[in-house]
């Protein structure tokens, strides 16, 4: 019975075991960290208009600090286990160059649609009537 305890005790205390929960629990703490901190930051407003407007973009900048920690959090578990990340960030790199060249009029409207949202045109629930030809 103490032999099998000795094993488990070894097993878990291997940095491979340790470290991916303690990256996972400071990638867990980051994301809540800015979550909070983006809602008390961003959803100050007057209104509820105010407000709702805000939400939108709140929401979208956090899903883009979500999936920046998520890649953060992978390539140090990576590391952890003796990978080479050197390789991989250069290829995130390309990768990034060309999705985002692949994608300009894209990031184009998402840039026009947060302003649209922050210019007051429009915000959820208005019901927006236009002509085809």
């Amino acid at each position: 019975m103490i032999d099998i305890l000795k094993r488990i005790l070894n097993i878990l205390t291997k940095k491979e075991v340790y470290g991916v929960v303690v990256t996972i629990a400071i990638a867990y703490f980051l994301y809540k960290t800015s979550t909070i901190i983006l809602d008390e930051i961003m959803n100050y407003g007057k209104s509820h208009y105010e407000r709702k407007k805000r939400k939108t973009v709140t929401n979208l900048f956090q899903n883009i600090i979500k999936y920046i920690i998520l890649i953060f959090a992978a390539l140090a578990i990576l590391s952890i286990y003796g990978i080479n990340i050197g390789g991989i960030v250069a290829s995130l790199g390309i990768a990034a160059t060309v999705i985002g060249l692949a994608l300009q009029d894209t990031f184009k409207d998402i840039i026009n649609g947060i302003s649209i949202i922050t210019e007051n045109y429009f915000i959820v629930g208005d019901i927006v009537q236009y002509k085809t030809f």
